[in-house]
C-alpha cells in the first residue's frame, strides 16, 4: 500500500494526505480538475488532512510513502523525515527542488533549501540513503548553455536495527 504526503491535485497513492488541497502559486485553479470535475477533497481517493509533521497513521504501515515537493514548505523538515520512515515499511521516495535550481528568491513559501549532502547526512542514522540528481539547461531548458541541478530524487530505506521508529510505536 503506497501513502501520498503532501498529494495536492496530484495525487497518486493508496492514501493520499495533505494540509490542504487549494489552489497556490503551485497549484493552479486549471489543473484542479478529475475526470474533467472541480477537484474537491471528496474526489482524492482515502484523502486525509494532515501534516507530514505528524502522521496519523501506525508504524510500517505503508510498503511505500512518497513525498515529492513538499518538504521544501515544512518547517520541521527533521521530524517529518523520522515521521516518513516511521510508516513506511520499506521505502520512502521524495523528491525536492536542488538549491541551485529552486529560484528560492521567488519562491518564498520554501521554508528548506536542499542540497545531496543533507540527504546523504542521513546515513549516519542508519538508513540507507540513495541520491540521484536531475539538472536542466540554464539559462534555458531548450538553450541551455550548461546545466544546474534541478530536483534531487532520494531513496530512502531502513536498515535492519531500526531506532528512528521505536519512540512511536
Amino acid at each position: 500500500m503506497k501513502l501520498d504526503v503532501g498529494c495536492g491535485h496530484r495525487f497518486s497513492g493508496d492514501v493520499n494526505l495533505d494540509l490542504f488541497i487549494e489552489a497556490t502559486h503551485h497549484r493552479s485553479l486549471n489543473q484542479r480538475k478529475v475526470d474533467d470535475k472541480p477537484l474537491d477533497v471528496k474526489s482524492i481517493p482515502n484523502f486525509v488532512k494532515g501534516t507530514a509533521e505528524d502522521l496519523p497513521f501506525r508504524s510500517r504501515v505503508f510498503d511505500e510513502v512518497v513525498c515529492f515537493h513538499t518538504l521544501e514548505h515544512i518547517p520541521n523538515v527533521g521530524k517529518a523525515l523520522r515521521e516518513l520512515v516511521r510508516v513506511s515499511g520499506e521505502v520512502v521516495r521524495i523528491v525536492v527542488p536542488h538549491r541551485l535550481g529552486d529560484n528560492w528568491l521567488v519562491k518564498k513559501d520554501h521554508v528548506n533549501h536542499f542540497c545531496p549532502r543533507w540527504f546523504r547526512g542521513l546515513e549516519k542514522l542508519g538508513l540507507k540513503v540513495g541520491v540521484e540528481l536531475r539538472y536542466e539547461g540554464f539559462p534555458f531548458r531548450m538553450l541551455g548553455f550548461f546545466l544546474v541541478p534541478k530536483e534531487i530524487h532520494v531513496e530512502i530505506r531502513r536498515a535492519k536495527d531500526d531506532s528512528l521508529t521505536h519512540n512511536h510505536e
